[in-house]
């Protein structure tokens, strides 16, 4: 059985039916993986799988039925879907003991009670030693599923009482085929967003949805690409003029802003390497490949990798606060002080 939602996680999802179909379910799952590769899409395959109305034989949901709806939409009475609450910046112990009840009652529409925490890295101190206690004493049948793009930031006892589902990195050719099978665009824009989305289904996707996005992205490495020419102290200039507000706004979200543009040139400075190792194949920014090679001919390995460290240094000074045009200011001179 294949579905087209599955982009790249299809072994991932055969794997865990066919362990629940085997009687061999754990009660605790952690599916751990990059954001947007598709995790929570696995979960909630396998939950429409669980609930669907019209799935006699268990083997596909229809996606259609009340049942594949309400799951879809997280509205199916017998699944707890948990997040953060917009207005904290944690998980709570409060949330956690809402899933306690819930689990204690019995099933309204099936033999299973089902709780979804999705980016379980969020669990505060209190939550995560909560939840701990449930996982030690699992409640009937209820059956959880953690998700989190950071599984190291859970606490090591939580991680123990789960059994870890690595959802990976999909391959662009497998992207590209998905993009091609759902979107009316020509092969080697496909393409070209594969590579984009950096083996990230979800967000290859939201390009595909949002255009003026991925040229956004192309943008903020071209800014980078000008800034490593010729005439880098007046590129920065035009970048800083274009980037940085004059008026007063809150540091964080000045911060996020340039923070998104440096992940960029982190990017850039992954493709100069790896053009630099002959190995084009991989290179992110397909459409930038002449410029990027370019520039990597004119630069040894130690140059490239000292950038790519000046670069993740700003970040860090930056979220610590750091005068934020100061910090880019500092940047730039560094790209052409070290030799």
């Amino acid at each position: 059985m294949t579905d087209d939602a599955l982009i790249g996680q299809q072994p991932v999802y055969e794997f865990l039916l066919k362990s629940f179909k085997g009687g061999q379910s754990s009660h605790a799952y952690l599916l751990a993986g990059p954001r947007s590769v598709g995790k929570t899409t696995v979960v909630t395959k396998l939950l429409q799988n669980f609930f669907c109305e019209n799935n006699k034989a268990g083997n596909k949901p229809c996606g259609q039925c009340s049942a594949c709806r309400q799951v879809a939409s997280h509205s199916q009475p017998d699944i707890w879907w948990l997040n953060k609450e917009e207005d904290k910046k944690d998980i709570t112990i409060d949330q956690i003991r809402q899933v306690k009840s819930f689990t204690n009652l019995a099933s309204l529409a099936g033999d299973r009670r089902v709780v979804v925490i999705e980016e379980a890295e969020n669990l505060n101190t209190e939550a995560s030693n909560a939840l701990l206690k449930v996982l030690e004493e699992p409640l009937g049948r209820a059956i959880f599923f953690l998700i989190s793009h950071q599984p190291k930031s859970l606490l090591p006892t939580i991680r123990s009482r789960c059994f870890m589902v690595n959802c990976g990195l999909v391959a662009p050719a497998v992207i590209k085929q998905a993009l091609l099978s759902r979107h009316k665009m020509e092969a080697e824009q496909a393409a070209e967003l594969s590579h984009l989305a950096g083996g990230r289904p979800g967000v290859a996707l939201t390009l595909a949805a949002e255009p003026a996005l991925a040229e956004e992205l192309l943008q903020q490495v071209k800014s980078f690409i000008a800034i490593l020419g010729r005439n880098p102290w007046g590129e920065f200039q035009q970048f800083a003029a274009a980037t940085l507000k004059t008026s007063e706004e809150s540091h964080q979200s000045e911060a996020e802003k340039i923070d998104d543009h440096l992940k960029r040139w982190l990017e850039a400075v992954r493709d100069i390497l790896l053009l630099k190792l002959n190995l084009p194949g991989l290179v992110r920014y397909q459409s930038l490949k002449t410029d990027l090679a370019k520039l990597s001919k004119d630069m040894s390995v130690m140059k490239i990798l000292k950038l790519g460290q000046q670069i993740a240094q700003a970040r860090r000074k930056i979220k610590s606060n750091a005068n934020i045009r100061l910090t880019l200011e500092s940047l730039v001179l560094n790209f052409y002080t070290y030799e």
